[in-house]
């Protein structure tokens, strides 16, 4: 069950991060690599032509890394919807709302100094079947251990699936 919702009471899980994760990140990426293309358009030179073709190409590649990478990052949730544990996923331009017992697993690891996790789903949502968010920062968190609002969405999950098997 999903619907939209108006976002009072949801207690966020996600890093204020996220959204410069998301867009600005890309965004650079993505003026790199026209300054690049631009900019050797102008030079006649082969020679220089190629280190700006070199430079544009390593933008291309870092523009779609974080385009795919930042393409499943999403600010997350929670909050009790019709009496019902549930979790809050936004894009930025377009929110919904999961039940918590349609979450299959919650993973997280660290990656490029961030830590991200991955919610995965049951079944199909309209953001797909997994997400990608990046929990508030910790800084004296060892890397072993599950992160605190981790563990809260695995304790939200487990609550919100006892809850639906008493039902």
């Amino acid at each position: 069950m999903q619907t939209t919702y108006e976002l009072q009471d949801v207690e966020w899980i996600s890093s204020r991060r996220t959204f410069l994760y998301k867009f600005g990140f890309t965004g650079i990426a993505l003026l790199l690599c026209l300054g690049a293309v631009f900019l050797s358009s102008e030079i006649s030179h082969f020679s220089e032509r190629g280190g700006y073709a070199i430079v544009g190409g390593s933008a291309l590649a870092f523009f779609l890394w974080t385009f795919c990478e930042g393409g499943q990052l999403k600010k997350v949730g929670l909050v009790m919807n019709r009496g019902r544990r549930s979790i809050v996923i936004s894009n930025f331009l377009k929110t919904i709302i999961v039940d918590a017992d349609a979450v299959s697993s919650v993973k997280g690891f660290s990656y490029l100094g961030t830590e991200q996790q991955i919610v995965t789903f049951q079944g199909h949502n309209d953001f797909g079947d997994w997400i990608v968010f990046l929990p508030r920062r910790i800084s004296d968190l060892p890397p072993w251990r599950d992160h605190p609002d981790v563990q809260r969405l695995n304790k939200w999950v487990g609550d919100a699936r006892l809850e639906a098997s008493e039902d």
